[in-house]
């Protein structure tokens, strides 16, 4: 897994900046994120990040670009942000890592497919 590799955030949300965000996609490095009024470029934030009802992640981040609706940078985004991750707990980026090693395995086996979890 390359660290440029975007996954969808599908059904994700993030608490960052005081507001419950939308995930749009996510990497290993960072994240972007919808909001109608981003934090300022460079800005440190803390994230919380749910991959589902019940894993909730912790990190570090900064904001690295803004997508502003009036000149996008990336017309396919919607406008908010993306953060590049600087820290996050071990524990944290092992799970993070174990969920885009799924996606992976998601996007091989192709649409509508689910990866069997081990118990």
């Amino acid at each position: 897994m390359r660290g440029a590799d975007r996954f969808s955030g599908e059904g994700m949300r993030a608490r960052c900046w005081g507001k419950d965000l939308t995930v749009i996609n996510l990497s290993v490095g960072g994240l972007f994120l919808a909001s109608e009024s981003p934090p300022p470029p460079t800005q440190r934030l803390v994230l919380e990040l749910h991959l589902g009802a019940a894993d909730l992640l912790q990190a570090r981040v900064s904001v690295v670009w803004i997508n502003d609706s009036s000149v996008p940078r990336a017309p396919h985004l919607p406008t908010g942000f993306g953060v590049r991750i600087h820290d996050m707990p071990l524990t944290d980026k092992l799970r993070l890592l174990g969920f885009l090693r799924q996606q992976i395995g998601l996007r091989a086996a192709g649409p509508g497919a689910r990866i069997p979890t081990a118990h």
